[in-house]
């Protein structure tokens, strides 16, 4: 038998057969005339005209549309899976949030019935606890296939013991039967309707109530849809079904499964009762009296009523009329006398339906037949004289196998119907605990009718599941206290419910005594912290490690880090400071106290100077130099002032032809007066006026004066007078000719 996660298609009751069919519509429109028949042949049609464009259009959107539902259907179904697998308990809040969500839905199955009573729900405290526990993980099981029913997968219900089975499942199992017992029994294979057995209760059903349909547990509604806030497989809808023992009265819960419950391998049914006392019944039906000779319509609240006849059975002075023992004769009498023998032979037929009695009548049982007869035996191979009454078995034993097709019949003297295999069959079944306690079979063995419980660590809450199960079934969630003792120094554990496994580390504070100080421990509590143990290198995959991945270990109190106020070694500021590095510290900071040269502080950082001096300073001067001083002191860094600068400095003269050496203290010290002849090389200035001569003046700065003293000669204009006057006054002077000159001029003229 496949599972139910590997039957996939098959859901809802709906067989394969029904998904060709709506898969045909489209193949039928696809082969429609105007379609290509065969590789690159078209069929044309006159009298099919083509489609418009529009209604192509539309028909295709049509198509995108149905397959869009279809696919959000299928995420929906997916999406509300209930499978135990998806289910996780680890999470105290998360279970919480699964715990209302689960009273949240039970409380909308029993409105109906708590509306009736006024909010009391003390009359369905079973049923709540059982379809409650069809929530927890692995509770729900077909016990043919031994897997997890889902929410979205369709189920048939037995109607005996109402457990729940794959749909696929249980129509699979009931045909397997049907053959099985078709193929040993019938000669002509198939002719007769044998019924099918249910895999739990063994209720007998016949062929033709197969289920075919998946149906929600009332029976109103055909192919339920998966709610995630009704209980699985339910239709919402109020059950209506009569209580049992029948009062009258109709279930008031929504559709909700039968509630049941198994007892050390024993089926136990819890039925749901009715809602409060009941009045009398005001109507009337037909009821039988007493002795069931009539009937007449009587109040339903008093059933039980006498007739007016003569009960038979209370006449004892009525006379019998009663044959004798043998036979052979009759007699009137009482019935409180006995019949006594009448002495003639006896002759009634003996169990062997061959001879008769020869004794006198008798009472009593005849004897034996003691006749000695020629007998066959029961095979047929052989014939003996022995008494009648005696059976004629020979020895050979029978070599033919019985319907097991596993054992010979070896049985003596068979006539060939060889019984039914009685050994045990002795296999294992499917839930690998138990062998099959059936007689020797053909074909698969029923599943295992034991149940096994799944108990939480505590052992407070039980959960009843298949044998087998218990192997993948998560153990019950339970709402006691968790009672294992603690693993830790401390004295009690955090209080946590009951979960499977080893409890969470202990969070609570270790507060153990430090050894150093007068502080506890604040840290969590470390007794027993998971450590990745040391692997020892491996030569190859197939040497296999000695040690676990990770140790439980319990790991020393760290460090005391309570803060103490402590200042530094500079003392610039006073921190906090963990209690186990208690003393004082550098705060990294620039030590800052004075060096001996007065200029300068101590660059390093922030130390203590009784152990550790600060630094020499090892810098050069740095003071600023007199005014004009372009040379650093040649000291190292010094208190007081700087002694005088005896470099020499090396500039030109005013007149930029001669290279003159001054001390730096003369020029930077000297006034204006004194720096400009410190800057003089005493030199005639080689700079030329603008009329031509030199300046007469010594080396100088600026611009060279226009008065030039240099004599020139001025002429008349003849040429024949001449005077010398300074040159920066000639302009002012103009030299005439003379009489003498003109007359010059005259005898030249006339020569």
């Amino acid at each position: 038998m496949e599972p139910a996660w590997r039957q996939q298609g098959r859901g809802r009751g709906r067989s394969q057969e029904a998904q060709v069919e709506r898969s045909r519509p489209l193949q039928r429109e696809r082969e429609r005339p105007g379609t290509a028949t065969g590789r690159g042949v078209r069929t044309k049609t006159g009298s099919t005209p083509e489609p418009p464009h529009g209604l192509a259009v539309q028909s295709k959107f049509e198509e995108i549309r149905k397959s869009n539902q279809a696919a959000a259907q299928r995420l929906v179904e997916s999406h509300f899976s209930s499978s135990s697998d998806d289910e996780d308990d680890n999470s105290i809040d998360d279970g919480d949030h699964k715990e209302g969500k689960r009273g949240k839905i039970l409380a909308s199955a029993f409105t109906t019935y708590t509306d009736q009573t006024g909010g009391d729900a003390t009359g369905l405290q079973r049923t709540g606890q059982y379809v409650s526990d069809l929530f927890q993980s692995g509770a729900l099981t077909c016990l043919i296939c031994i897997a997890s029913v889902k929410r979205t997968q369709a189920v048939w219900s037995c109607s005996s013991c109402f457990s729940l089975f794959h749909l696929p499942c249980i129509q699979k199992w009931a045909k397997d039967s049907v053959f099985l017992v078709s193929s040993v029994t019938d000669e002509d294979f198939g002719q007769k309707q044998h019924p099918w057995p249910c895999p739990k209760c063994r209720a007998e059903y016949p062929p033709s109530a197969t289920p075919n349909r998946y149906t929600c547990y009332c029976g109103k509604l055909q192919d339920p849809p998966a709610d995630p806030w009704l209980v699985p497989h339910s239709c919402g809808s109020i059950c209506q079904k009569e209580l049992k023992p029948a009062c009258g009265h109709t279930c008031l819960l929504l559709c909700h499964p039968e509630d049941e419950q198994v007892y050390t391998g024993s089926v136990e049914m819890f039925l749901k009762l009715c809602v409060s006392e009941c009045a009398p019944c005001p109507r009337v039906s037909v009821q039988k009296c007493v002795c069931g000779r009539e009937k007449a319509e009587r109040p339903c609240a008093s059933p039980r009523w006498t007739c007016q006849q003569v009960c038979l059975q209370c006449v004892s002075s009525s006379s019998l009329k009663l044959w004798r023992r043998c036979g052979s004769s009759d007699s009137s009498l009482p019935c409180t006398e006995e019949v006594q023998p009448c002495g003639d032979t006896c002759d009634r037929r003996l169990a062997c339906l061959k001879h008769t009695c020869s004794m006198r009548c008798h009472r009593g049982s005849c004897e034996t037949c003691r006749q000695e007869v020629e007998k066959e035996c029961r095979c047929g191979r052989y014939r003996k004289q022995m008494p009648c009454h005696k059976e004629y078995l020979c020895d050979s034993k029978c070599p033919k196998t019985r319907n097991c097709q596993r054992h010979q019949c070896r049985r003596k003297c068979c006539p060939g119907n060889c019984p039914p295999c009685d050994q045990s069959c002795g296999r294992t079944l499917g839930c690998r605990n138990h062998k099959c306690p059936s007689v020797c079979h053909q074909g698969s063995c029923y599943p295992c009718p034991e149940s096994v419980e799944v108990r939480c660590t505590c052992g407070s809450t039980v959960l009843v599941v298949p044998c087998g199960r218990e192997r993948t079934t998560k153990p019950p969630r339970c709402k006691e206290a968790c009672r294992c003792p603690p693993s830790c120094h401390h004295p009690t554990r955090e209080a946590h419910r009951c979960h499977p496994g080893t409890c969470p580390p202990c969070k609570q504070p270790c507060l153990l005594p430090l050894p150093s100080c007068s502080h506890t421990c604040p840290q969590p509590c470390h007794d027993v912290v998971l450590v990745k143990s040391q692997q020892v290198h491996l030569a190859g995959p197939w040497e296999q490690p000695s040690e676990p991945a990770f140790v439980k270990k319990a790991l020393p109190c760290p460090p005391c880090q309570v803060p103490l106020p402590t200042a530094c070694f500079g003392e610039h500021e006073v921190s906090p400071v963990p209690c186990h590095r208690q003393g004082r510290f550098s705060c990294k900071r620039p030590c800052g106290r004075p060096l001996t040269c007065g200029n300068h502080s101590c660059s390093r950082e922030c130390h203590l100077v009784n152990s550790n001096p600060c630094e020499v300073c090892e810098e050069g001067c740095s003071k600023p130099r007199p005014s004009g001083c372009p040379h650093s002191c040649p000291r190292p860094c010094h208190p007081g002032a700087c002694p005088p600068c005896s470099q020499m400095i090396r500039q030109r003269c005013h007149c930029k032809i001669s290279l003159l050496y001054v001390e730096c203290t003369k020029l930077t010290a000297a006034d204006e007066q004194t720096k400009e002849a410190l800057s003089s090389c005493n030199n005639q200035c080689p700079k030329e006026l603008s009329c031509g001569h030199r300046c007469k003046q010594v080396c100088h700065p600026g611009v060279c004066e226009e008065t030039c003293q240099q004599k020139v000669k001025l002429r008349c204009p003849c040429k024949r007078i001449k005077k010398e006057v300074l040159c920066s006054l000639s302009p002012q002077f103009a030299v005439e000719c003379d009489d003498i000159c003109r007359e010059q001029q005259k005898k030249v003229s006339q020569v």
